[in-house]
């Protein structure tokens, strides 16, 4: 639960301060509360007021003088160059400033620049000076075409993944063909696929490449499944064809209200009806539509309830493998030395097993997976290298910002995007932009 403020704790701790930046920077959560009770001037009565500085023509001059361009005095300065404009004397004390020129591309320079990109969007949003330096030319085509067209939330293309042995199928929507198809290769969302996928089975992925109006895309959908269905062929799809994935498509809120009706629970909804669940989600109505279903108590655990449940398992770790929630509760009441599990002590694990051990995996990530202890104890005895020096490198992906943004709208949340994706919300944590393509994904409550 979020901690409640009253007028008497707001105001206590406002006292304690002499400025409102001082208050609200080492205490944001009762100053935003005092701005939510709309008492911040009461209670801030006793702090002193900053006026700000007014500037001098003469102060703006010297401050103007200290920079080389005026993108570096408005960066290092901001409030000389703030007065600078509201005075008008901006092109003045820059005078003496150099002027950035707009680099000119050579025809080598833009075709080397495209090739890094695989979308005209992408290009456009990772480096749009280059991008507008072709345009201009009406080069355009010429260096894009390596690249493959994508289409938005308006604008749908339809694939089919066909598995001609067991006569199966799964037929879908996206606005990024490409991309869709190593989502599900890589993490697929519906089980079905997923399994056949991990189990090599043999399929022939199918699409036309062309995007069309959504509506459109979405009965061509329908119309494919039920050509399969006529031919006898096991439909993977779990909800209703015609759902525009990766966006909200044309779902109204009585439609998303009457589609959670049909299902008891949320996660009955979820698995179900995924599209319709993460529109809602997306809108945050998920709560109100979903008030007419059953909301799973939890039963606090106690000692003695732990330790019935502890008999079922070996070990601590098998406890916390199979029933997390019983773990937890057992640390936060510390009473995990109570459960009657006998501590295990770690098998030392010499070299020649953990090289034999390494000699069985082709990939350090596949090695750590499999066989953590024998992967854990190389980088104790700092043989890692050593062991793994016969395995293949495995290069990351380098993702552009576009494409990073095009996989995180894929998904509903993220712990979904990290969970399914990994790479790219690496890329996108390590870049400062998770917040920007996470945008659309429903904030997490504090608990």
């Amino acid at each position: 639960m979020r901690k409640k403020y009253t007028y008497d704790i707001v105001k206590a701790e406002a006292l304690k301060y002499t400025t409102r930046s001082e208050f609200r920077k080492k205490s944001s959560g009762h100053y935003d509360a005092a701005l939510r009770l709309k008492i911040v001037d009461e209670i801030c009565s006793h702090m002193e007021r900053l006026n700000r500085k007014p500037f001098t023509a003469e102060e703006i001059r010297l401050e103007a003088a200290k920079f080389l361009t005026r993108g570096e005095f408005a960066k290092q300065s901001n409030s000389a160059y703030a007065a600078a404009l509201r005075k008008g004397i901006l092109d003045e004390v820059c005078s003496h400033m150099t002027l950035l020129q707009r680099k000119k591309y050579t025809l080598e320079e833009l075709e080397k620049i495209a090739l890094e990109y695989n979308t005209r969007i992408s290009f456009r949003k990772s480096n749009n000076g280059a991008y507008s330096a072709a345009l201009r030319r009406g080069i355009m085509d010429d260096i894009c075409k390596h690249m493959h067209a994508v289409g938005n939330r308006k604008k749908r293309g339809v694939y089919i993944f066909e598995f001609p042995e067991i006569k199966t199928v799964y037929v879908g929507l996206s606005y990024n063909l490409v991309h869709r198809k190593s989502t599900h290769l890589l993490n697929s969302h519906n089980k079905g696929l997923k399994q056949l996928l991990e189990e090599k089975a043999t399929y022939n992925y199918i699409t036309t490449g062309k995007y069309y109006d959504a509506e459109v895309a979405a009965q061509i959908e329908t119309n494919t499944v039920l050509d399969y269905e006529n031919k006898n062929w096991t439909i993977l799809n779990i909800s209703k064809t015609g759902g525009l994935g990766g966006g909200e498509g044309t779902y109204t809120k009585e439609e998303l209200k009457q589609e959670a009706k049909l299902y008891k629970s949320r996660s009955k909804f979820k698995e179900g009806s995924p599209n319709h669940y993460a529109a809602a989600q997306r809108r945050r109505i998920l709560t109100s539509i979903c008030k007419h279903m059953a909301i799973k108590k939890i039963e606090p655990y106690t000692l003695d309830s732990l330790i019935e449940l502890s008999k079922n398992y070996s070990s601590i770790s098998d406890l916390r493998k199979n029933k997390n929630g019983a773990y937890q509760a057992a640390i936060r009441l510390e009473i995990i030395d109570q459960l009657g599990f006998k501590r295990q002590t770690r098998k030392k694990i010499t070299i020649k097993e953990i090289q034999e051990e390494a000699m069985l995996y082709k990939t350090r990530s596949e090695f750590a997976k499999q066989s953590n202890s024998a992967y854990n104890a190389a980088q104790r005895k700092g043989i890692l290298d050593e062991v793994c020096s016969h395995m293949t490198l495995v290069q990351r992906k380098k993702y552009s910002n576009q494409e990073i943004k095009d996989i995180a709208l894929t998904y509903a949340s993220r712990n979904e995007f990290k969970n399914s994706s990994r790479g790219a919300y690496a890329a996108a944590r390590d870049r400062n932009i998770l917040d920007e393509v996470c945008s659309h994904m429903p904030k997490r409550k504090k608990s």
